[in-house]
C-alpha cells in the first residue's frame, strides 16, 4: 500500500522555493535565473519561469523589480523576445510567450510591452499553407509545431486577442492534428507522444473546450492505454526531447526542447476533472520519489547533475494544481488509492486504523476474529444442545457475554468490508473530518 502524505508535498514545495531563492544570478547589470540553476548566466525564459513560480507558490520574488527590468530590456524592437545564447537578434515564439506570461502578472504596469509581444505573436502565425498550416513554429517561417502552437494559444487564451482570427485558426489547427487514436505528436503527422497529447489536452481546455468533449475523452483514453502499454518506469514518462535543426538567416540553428512529461500528464487529468484518477496518484508519487530535496535532475541532459528550473516549475505546478482541488487540505493526512480512485484520509477516518496496522497484520487480526466467531458460535450451540447440563451456561450474563463476544469478533473480521460498503453508498469517509 502506497501513500501520498500532504506534509511531504508541502515540504517538497517549500524546498523547491528555497532552491529557486538560492539560484538568483547577477551577471553584469542583469538579474535573474538561468535554465540550469548553477550556470553563471541569466536567461529570458528562465527568469520568466521564476517570476511565474513565485506567483504560483504565493511567495515574494527576491529582487523582483530587477528581474522584470531584465525581461523588459531584452524585448526586441519588433515586440518579440529572443534566445540570448542561440539567436540573440531573432525573436521566437517560446521566449515571447514566457515573457508575456510573466509580465501579465503585472498587467497594469507593463501593458505596452505585453501588447507589443502579443502583436508580434499574432503577426508571426505560420501561413505556409492556409488550408493545413495555421499554427506557430518555434521561429518565423518555420513549420507549425504542437508545443509552440499550444504555448502561444495558452498565452493568448486569457487576453482579448483570444477572439482574433489568428487565435481561432491556430486552435482549429490543433484540433485537426489530433490523430485517429486520440494523440498528438511534435507536428502534424508525427507519431503521438505522452507529452504532446497531455499538453494539447491542457491547451484545449484552457481555450474553452469542454472536458467531456470527444476529443478530450479520446486523448485521455490514449494516455491511459499508452501508460499501460509502456509501464510507469518507461523513459517516455520522464522526458520528451524535441530536437530542431534548421537553417535560419543562412545560419545553422540547433535547439533542444526538454519536456518534463509526468507533470503534464498529471495536469491534463486534473484539468479534465479527473483529479482522483490513479494516473494522478501514480504520477505524483513518482515525482515525489524522484525529488532531490528541492529539485529534479534530468536524465537527458549531458551533465546529470544540472538542476533545470523548468523541471522544478513543471513538477510544482502539478502538485499545486492537485492541492488546489482539495478544499480541506489542512485536515487531510494522506492520500491512498481505493477502488481505482484517490481517497483523502483525514484524522478521524476509519481507514487510518487499517492503514496503520498494515495488510499483513490486519489479515492476522481478521483471521483471529474469524476463528473466534466460529469457536464462540460452536460453543454456544453445544452448550444449549448438549444433554449434559454441566456444560450449559450458568446464567443469562454468561449468555449475553457470549453473544457480545461473537459480535465484536464479527465486527473485527468484517470491519474493512463494512467501511467499504458505507463509503460506496454514502461516500462518507472521503470527507469525514
Amino acid at each position: 500500500m502506497s501513500f501520498l502524505k500532504t506534509a511531504c508535498i508541502d515540504d517538497l514545495i517549500n524546498n523547491s522555493i528555497k532552491t529557486i531563492n538560492e539560484s538568483i544570478r547577477h551577471i553584469n547589470t542583469d538579474t535573474g535565473w538561468h535554465q540550469h540553476l548553477d550556470a553563471k548566466k541569466v536567461g529570458i525564459v528562465a527568469t520568466s519561469i521564476a517570476l511565474k513560480f513565485y506567483s504560483l507558490t504565493g511567495k515574494t520574488c527576491p529582487e523582483e523589480e530587477d528581474a522584470i527590468k531584465f525581461i523588459l530590456n531584452k524585448q526586441n524592437n519588433d515586440g518579440g523576445w529572443p534566445y540570448i545564447s542561440n539567436t540573440p537578434d531573432k525573436s521566437n515564439v517560446e521566449s515571447t510567450c514566457w515573457a508575456i506570461q510573466a509580465l501579465s502578472l503585472y498587467e497594469d504596469k507593463y501593458s505596452n510591452a505585453i501588447t507589443k509581444g502579443v502583436n508580434w505573436l499574432l503577426k508571426h502565425i505560420i501561413k505556409i499553407n492556409q488550408s493545413i498550416d495555421l499554427g506557430w513554429g518555434y521561429i518565423n517561417e518555420q513549420p507549425s509545431r504542437t508545443y509552440h502552437t499550444c504555448i502561444a494559444l495558452r498565452t493568448l487564451a486569457k487576453k482579448p486577442e483570444n477572439k482574433a482570427q489568428e487565435f481561432e485558426s491556430a486552435l482549429q489547427w490543433l484540433k485537426n492534428t489530433q490523430d485517429s487514436k486520440g494523440g498528438w505528436g511534435e507536428s502534424n503527422g508525427r507519431p503521438a507522444s505522452l507529452f504532446f497529447t497531455s499538453y494539447a489536452v491542457i491547451t484545449l481546455i484552457e481555450c474553452g473546450t469542454e472536458t467531456n468533449a470527444p476529443s478530450i475523452i479520446k486523448a485521455l483514453e490514449w494516455i491511459e492505454n499508452k501508460i499501460e502499454e509502456v509501464g510507469w518506469n518507461d523513459a517516455s514518462l520522464t522526458c520528451y526531447l524535441e530536437f530542431i535543426e534548421q537553417e535560419i538567416d543562412s545560419r545553422k540553428s540547433r535547439l533542444s526542447f526538454f519536456h518534463f512529461t509526468l507533470p503534464y500528464i498529471t495536469m491534463a487529468f486534473i484539468k479534465a476533472g479527473r483529479q482522483n484518477s490513479p494516473i494522478v496518484f501514480n504520477s505524483l508519487s513518482i515525482l515525489k520519489k524522484k525529488n532531490l530535496n528541492g529539485y529534479w535532475l534530468h536524465p537527458f541532459l549531458e551533465d546529470s547533475s544540472i538542476k533545470p528550473i523548468w523541471a522544478i516549475y513543471d513538477a510544482i505546478s502539478s502538485f499545486i494544481m492537485f492541492k488546489q482541488k482539495k478544499n480541506n487540505w489542512g485536515k487531510i493526512i494522506y492520500f491512498r488509492l481505493f477502488r481505482g480512485k484517490i481517497m483523502s484520509i483525514t484524522r478521524y477516518n476509519p481507514f487510518r486504523i487499517i492503514d496503520s496496522i498494515g495488510k499483513k497484520y490486519w489479515f492476522a487480526i481478521r483471521l483471529f476474529g474469524g476463528i473466534a466467531v466460529f469457536c464462540l458460535t460452536a460453543f454456544w450451540i453445544y452448550s444449549y444442545l448438549s444433554p449434559d447440563t454441566n456444560h450449559r451456561f450458568g446464567s443469562i450474563e454468561q449468555f449475553i457475554a457470549s453473544i457480545a463476544s461473537s459480535l465484536i469478533a464479527s465486527l473485527i473480521f468484517s470491519f474493512p468490508n463494512i467501511i467499504r460498503y458505507i463509503n460506496k453508498k454514502l461516500g462518507l469517509f472521503n470527507s469525514l473530518l
